[in-house]
């Protein structure tokens, strides 16, 4: 099934691994700990990029991110170089990856006009993206 049907359908797996790692089973747990390393990671090479002395802020969109927010996300920073760690900020995107596309139209169109629809949109995708 895994060849099969590719990455969604192991992408689904997901929750049931959080799980049983959050119950003690290694195996499930070292999977949580390899991918928290790599993303660790990729936030490495890209804060090493871009050399600011500023607060870094990075931001975790996707499911797992949201449903598993604390959790994974200190397994993310417990695994960055303590100087990676104190210059970033992991963060929980609030809102849908499509929700920033559709800012972007409304504000064209007519970006005064259109404040009260975004902001009903906004309320919208929030409260359907965060439960």
């Amino acid at each position: 099934d895994i060849y099969a049907n590719g990455k969604p359908y192991i992408a689904s797996c997901a929750p049931v691994v959080f799980r049983l790692a959050y119950q003690g089973d290694e195996i499930c747990e070292e999977i949580l700990r390899v991918n928290a390393e790599a993303l660790a990671a990729c936030i490495t090479t890209a804060h090493r990029s871009l050399a600011s002395d500023a607060t870094v802020p990075v931001i975790l969109g996707g499911s797992i991110n949201v449903k598993e927010a604390p959790t994974w996300t200190e397994r993310i920073k417990n695994a960055l170089p303590s100087s990676v760690a104190s210059s970033v900020s992991l963060q929980i995107l609030d809102q849908p990856p499509v929700f920033g596309a559709l800012a972007e139209a409304l504000r064209a169109v007519k970006a005064q006009e259109m404040e009260s629809v975004f902001n009903d949109y906004r309320s919208v995708f929030s409260s359907t993206y965060l439960s």
